[in-house]
C-alpha cells in the first residue's frame, strides 16, 4: 500500500476491527519493522510518521 491508501487492520481472530490511512508505505514500514526510530530514519533517510495509523485517520468498526 501506498501513503495515504486505505487499509484494514485484523484482529487475532481474522475479522476486520479497523480501517485508516496509511501514514507509510508498505515496503518503508517492512524495511524498519524491528528499528528503533532512530536507526529506522536513517535507513529510509527522513523522519518517521509518529505512527502507521493515526487515531486521527482510524475508524474503529462495530462487531
Amino acid at each position: 500500500f501506498a501513503v495515504g491508501d486505505t487499509v484494514g487492520v485484523i484482529g487475532p481472530d481474522g475479522l476486520e476491527v479497523a480501517r485508516g490511512l496509511a501514514s507509510i508505505a508498505s515496503g518503508e514500514l517492512e524495511r524498519v519493522a524491528g528499528k528503533k526510530t532512530a536507526a529506522a530514519a536513517a535507513a529510509l533517510g527522513h523522519a518517521l510518521p509518529k505512527a502507521a495509523l493515526h487515531r486521527d485517520d482510524l475508524l474503529i468498526l462495530a462487531r
